[in-house]
């Protein structure tokens, strides 16, 4: 039951993520440039608190938010198609396939609304992003393993 419920949530997270990134490319230019104005603001009252010289750029959080939005969706993909249990040996095969497909029909899906283009640097910073969530995966999944072999090891009283 508790299996049943994890894979779940996660296969929700992981398409809740994914519908957020395509809704945001289906904005309209002058939405999007707005939504990312309004982040940028926020964003600059944050660092003015720190240092009020530093300067907050549009398109510097436009490529965080690129970068973010993917990360998070390759983290999720990662530790749902975990959660299936599927063939241990090729874990992240199938994440990493859809995780090249995604930022190509985001791209694509701006070309629909007006004043969007499609971007093949974005597309890769978009890949970027999820190499690196996949990458977090992969590590916690290393650790966790280590640690309970370590645990299993001490309770067979090996060394």
């Amino acid at each position: 039951m508790k299996k049943i419920f994890i894979r779940t949530l996660l296969t929700t997270l992981t398409a809740l993520c994914l519908i957020f990134i395509f809704t945001n490319s289906l904005m309209d230019g002058i939405k999007s440039t707005a939504a990312s104005t309004s982040v940028t603001q926020v964003v600059q009252q944050v660092v003015n608190k720190i240092d009020s010289n530093v300067k907050v750029s549009t398109l510097f959080i436009r490529k965080l938010g690129h970068f973010s939005e993917y990360l998070l969706f390759g983290f999720l993909l990662t530790l749902t198609y975990k959660s299936y249990q599927f063939d241990k040996n090729n874990l992240f095969y199938i994440p990493l396939i859809i995780a090249i497909c995604c930022p190509i029909i985001d791209e694509c899906l701006q070309l629909i609304p007006s004043s969007r283009m499609c971007s093949v640097w974005d597309m890769l910073l978009d890949m970027s992003g999820e190499a690196v969530g996949v990458g977090i995966a992969v590590l916690i999944f290393i650790v966790i393993y280590k640690r309970l072999k370590k645990k299993n090891n001490a309770q067979n009283g090996e060394t």
